[in-house]
């Protein structure tokens, strides 16, 4: 059957191009170029010669962009899509069975739903896809076996100016498919993402400035509802991250921004304290800055969004912020200085490297601290703690890759931890799972045994969600905190025109028994926040719960 599908595929195409096409619905130009985004992408996984590299295909998209938007003719339009369908050519392939999927997040009834001037394009089409080639696919790969994969054919494109329309879409129709043939999480997304597909190309096509163009994919990659969509270039940082930001850490607390740490050596004589209410910055209340901002913040969840929207209400060109604070019923105004994000960096930095990883707490109650525990000290600390009545894990930030060596000491023996989906290399769309299993893999009769406490919170994103799961996975923990940020599994890279890169999870994770991660985040077992009260007081309400709980069990 080896030649079938291509003698059936170039007969098709052949039909339909030397005869006269019925006269279909009228499309608007943004519908057209909708479609050409579907075929192309289409194409471009799923066609032998196209998915293997033996086409700039890139290039014939940029070409075959002026003639779909002239062909206002319902007839000229089909006839557009199938002459890129001929330039594809007609390749050697044979007809692949339906791929063996755990999961599918590909919606083939775009294909039906088309409208074309005979429906003969979609048989076209259909045939294409279930007739592909899998022995080769050039535009991706897998990072690892049963991994996300990682498109390092498109960094090529990373070179190509803004100023053509021609490459904006191409942009656009790259990030486009890669998201909806690669995207675990797709299902998830607050906006279904074919309406995506038409809402954005305006805003590619129309893009008037270089920087137009750079926050459009910015504000792209936020609809994915992605904790890890972020969307980064030098255009970017430049005009959200600002030269100067403050030398202090705000923080979102019962719905008002505050500040939560002070970096004094970056402060100067400024007067700032810990609980101060930043209400405006530069005279813009911060509510207008955060709901002017928020359409370009990538988030799974509300928690995250505005955690992520805290430092960018400080991000400044100028060398000196004027902010509007309330402090004990008083409304102040300071200026503070703009510091550089080397500086911050380096306060930030060293303030983390000062945390001690591990300690005991009065009642014989073991801490760790897992963004500070370094793998080489687990044995050490592991042992220290072995006699403890509890540790408490606190994951509100990020660890250092050290759950895997943590298990040995925590179970007796192997436990289920988490599900992964990952793609199909031969059949996009389609995901494969895996499920992965706690350490240790031979019985450990002397592991800890006493109760296993996690906090978390916004903070608590990827690996550090997925070390929470580790912890639930010994069946005796108690997660006590606030909603994680929603983000789990491997991410996979971007690379766009006007060296873009963007960032999307590329590995579905969830629990052993396939209950969601994504966006809900790992639910706690005892809900509790801080209060700007307890900011003030220097108290860490959320270990406060932990140790009462320890004692009292409630």
């Amino acid at each position: 059957m080896r030649s079938s599908v291509r003698h059936f595929v170039a007969f098709i195409v052949a039909v339909v191009l030397t005869t006269s096409l019925a006269a279909g619905a009228e499309l608007t130009q943004t519908q057209r170029l909708a479609g050409l985004c579907r075929v192309w992408g289409l194409l471009k996984y799923y066609h032998n010669n196209v998915a293997s590299g033996q086409l700039d295909w890139n290039q014939k998209l940029m070409e075959a962009i002026p003639g779909i938007k002239a062909a206002s003719d319902p007839k000229l339009y089909e006839h557009s899509l199938l002459q890129l369908v001929r330039q594809a050519g007609y390749g050697e392939t044979s007809h692949f069975p339906k791929p063996l999927s755990d999961f599918i997040n590909i919606d083939w009834q775009w294909l039906d739903k088309a409208v074309y001037s005979t429906p003969l394009l979609s048989v076209v089409l259909k045939a294409i896809r279930d007739g592909r080639n899998t022995a080769r696919q050039f535009y991706y790969s897998p990072v690892f076996s049963a991994g996300n994969l990682q498109f390092l054919e498109d960094k090529k494109l990373s070179a190509l100016t803004w100023e053509r329309e021609e490459v904006r879409l191409l942009t656009f129709f790259c990030y486009w498919n890669i998201i909806e043939y690669f995207y675990p999480y797709k299902n998830l997304m607050d906006q279904p993402w074919e309406e995506t597909l038409l809402d954005f190309i305006p805003k590619f096509q129309n893009a008037p400035d270089e920087l137009s163009y750079h926050m459009a994919v910015k504000e792209l990659g936020a609809m994915l509802n992605d904790s890890h969509g972020i969307v980064s270039s030098s255009i970017i940082s430049n005009y959200w991250s600002g030269t100067y930001t403050v030398g202090f850490e705000p923080s979102y607390i019962e719905g008002r921004t505050v500040v939560t740490r002070l970096y004094p050596r970056l402060l100067g004589s400024s007067d700032i304290r810990v609980g101060d209410i930043i209400t405006h910055v530069n005279g813009k209340s911060c509510e207008a800055l955060r709901a002017e901002k928020r359409k370009y913040i990538q988030a799974s969840n509300e928690p995250t969004l505005q955690r992520n929207l805290n430092r960018p209400l400080f991000s400044s060109q100028s060398p000196f912020l004027q902010l509007t604070l309330g402090r004990e019923g008083q409304t102040l105004q300071v200026l503070v200085p703009g510091v550089t994000y080397t500086e911050y960096n380096n306060e930030s930095g060293a303030f983390a490297n000062a945390i001690v990883p591990a300690l005991i707490l009065e009642g014989n109650i073991g801490y760790i601290h897992m963004g500070a525990l370094k793998p080489e000290q687990i044995a050490s600390t592991m042992s220290m703690l072995q006699n403890t009545q509890a540790i408490i894990f606190d994951v509100r930030n990020y660890p250092q890759g050290t759950i895997w060596e943590i298990n040995r000491y925590l179970n007796e023996s192997t436990r289920p931890w988490a599900k992964f989906n990952y793609p199909l290399v031969e059949s996009p769309g389609y995901f494969g799972s895996i499920t992965i299993s706690t350490e240790p893999s031979t019985p450990n009769p002397a592991h800890y045994k006493g109760r296993i406490i996690i906090l978390a919170n916004e903070l608590t994103q990827s690996q550090a969600e997925y070390t929470c799961m580790a912890f639930q996975a010994t069946g005796r923990s108690t997660l006590i905190g606030s909603q994680t940020a929603g983000a789990d599994g491997n991410v996979s890279y971007v690379y766009l025109p006007g060296y873009i890169t963007a960032v999307f999870t590329g590995l579905g994770t969830y629990y052993p028994d396939g209950r969601q991660t994504q966006r809900i985040g790992i639910v706690p077992d005892i809900v509790i926040q801080p209060t700007i009260a307890g900011i003030r007081a220097g108290r860490d309400e959320v270990l406060e719960r932990a140790l009462q709980f320890i004692r009292l069990g409630i």
